[in-house]
């Protein structure tokens, strides 16, 4: 885990609940993490709590994990640190931001001067995270004009010339749910359920082919 990451000790899930009337529900209770609907409700309470976001996600559709999203963004901090290019006049790009557009929101709110484009190729994606975006309980961010949602098609890979400072993704890792099940199925160990769209888990060639569009920028992470 990184030093800098929120994360790094486990929250108080008690506290947290006993702070949060939407988590009330599960006061006194096991709180098991791999069922959909509590992983989103806790997600929602530390986005709410630790970032000043608020946020309500979609059911049926992946539910990003905190601590793994800000790891890869505190790493792509510091490269940008070493290489001096971490000043004010910073435009990241999350490709397949997804329906929270969780690396387009952290960054943005970790850092106030920086801006964010975020495409996907799903439109109704793009749509649920550009209510996020819009919401007045979000005004103190100042997302207009740092934040940008498109909606884009596999290719071209960037949605426009603008020379971005650095790009992350998290891509989908099969090339179709056929290949899931049956890489999900030779493994061993129990795998807790994952709701997820298509378009979330699976692209035309899986995770060889997407990364090597990647390759023809400068920083990039995947």
């Amino acid at each position: 885990m990184h030093p800098r990451n929120a994360y790094r000790q486990a929250p108080d899930w008690g506290a947290l609940i006993a702070s949060d009337a939407s988590l009330h529900a599960w006061e006194g209770k096991l709180v098991d993490m791999g069922e959909p609907a509590t992983r989103r409700a806790f997600t929602e309470a530390l986005l709410r709590r630790d970032f000043g976001i608020e946020c309500q996600m979609a059911p049926h559709r992946l539910c990003p994990t905190l601590p793994n999203r800000l790891n890869y963004i505190h790493w792509m901090e510091d490269l940008l640190q070493a290489t001096g290019v971490d000043g004010e006049d910073v435009h990241g790009l999350d490709i397949g931001t997804g329906h929270v557009a969780v690396y387009a929101l952290l960054v943005t709110a970790l850092h106030p001067k920086w801006r964010m484009t975020g495409t996907d190729v799903d439109a109704d994606a793009v749509a649920w995270a550009q209510r996020i975006v819009s919401d007045p309980r979000n005004a103190a961010h100042a997302w207009k004009g740092r934040l940008q949602l498109v909606h884009t098609s596999p290719t071209p890979l960037l949605p426009n010339d603008t020379p971005y400072t650095f790009v992350l993704c998290n891509p989908p890792f099969y090339e179709s749910l056929e290949e899931r099940g049956a890489l999900l199925e030779a493994k061993s160990e129990y795998v807790p359920p994952c709701e997820a769209m298509e378009a979330e888990l699976c692209t035309p060639g899986g995770e060889v082919a997407f990364p090597r569009w990647l390759r023809l920028y400068h920083w990039y992470g995947a």
